[in-house]
């Protein structure tokens, strides 16, 4: 094989020399992917994904409790994992029989951001023992978010017996008026006759209670909880992706080495 000035090559170094440049190529462009594949891989691991929960849940509490005759009790409707709540709208069922419906009132929850909430209803059957009630946020500051409660309502008990208090018919719209249809709990009331022992509902009402107190947070410690990034999240995501490229980086190594040696 002749070279460009006219001398003769060994064609065994034309080979080596050949293979080598391959072998360098392969091995750049090898190494290249493989950088590009991790660092792919690491930014897809820092990134934080937001976990997907349930649907929002809306039910009674206390789920179940006992009164005497007489007296007036109130329960309240409490919502879980909601998302840019807008409003709210639901039937309440009740046996007109044992109880009587007396009054209704807007919970907190829809105005814990600063928003104005304005309730709408109720709208009472007394006969079929059926209450339809809502409320909706008037203002176009943030939405609530998360669990709160929407409304309390208050009976009389009437004579002696059970009642349950069953939820139907119930939305929660978002401020794109998105109607959303959350799973639902239902309660119960037990009226207890004259001279009764009236036994107290669970004991941790009282803890539940202290939880509900807190499931509305103030708009400012919202803020706050929400500019705080997901330090465990990206650290995790970090090292997870770093080891993923160390690995990957020494496979390519070895693999050079070996085609070196051979």
């Amino acid at each position: 094989m002749r070279g460009g000035f006219g001398c003769t090559l060994p064609s065994k170094y034309v080979r080596r020399f050949l293979i080598s440049c391959s072998t360098w190529l392969s091995c750049y462009h090898l190494t290249l992917v493989a950088f590009i594949s991790s660092a792919f891989v690491l930014g897809l691991a820092v990134v934080p994904v937001k976990a997907q929960g349930g649907p929002p849940q809306v039910s009674i509490f206390p789920a179940q409790q006992a009164v005497a005759i007489g007296t007036e009790f109130s329960v309240t409707v409490v919502v879980t994992g909601a998302t840019d709540l807008g409003g709210y709208q639901s039937d309440i069922w009740y046996d007109p029989a044992v109880l009587e419906f007396t009054r209704f009132e807007n919970g907190p929850f829809l105005s814990s951001t600063g928003r104005s909430a304005m309730p709408v209803g109720p709208r009472v059957g007394p006969e079929s023992g059926r209450v339809a009630l809502g409320g909706f946020g008037l203002d176009s500051g943030q939405p609530a978010t998360g669990d709160g409660i929407l409304a309390r309502l208050f009976f009389r008990a009437r004579s002696a017996g059970t009642s349950e208090l069953t939820l139907r018919n119930t939305q929660l719209v978002d401020v794109k008026a998105q109607a959303k249809s959350p799973s639902l709990q239902s309660g119960r009331v037990m009226v207890a006759g004259a001279g009764s022992v009236i036994q107290s509902s669970s004991p941790t009402s009282f803890a539940m209670i202290s939880t509900i107190a807190m499931l509305t947070p103030a708009a400012d410690q919202r803020d706050t909880e929400k500019a705080q990034p997901a330090t465990g999240t990206t650290n995790g995501a970090w090292i997870t992706g770093g080891g993923v490229l160390l690995v990957i980086t020494i496979l390519v190594l070895a693999w050079m080495l070996r085609k070196e040696k051979a």
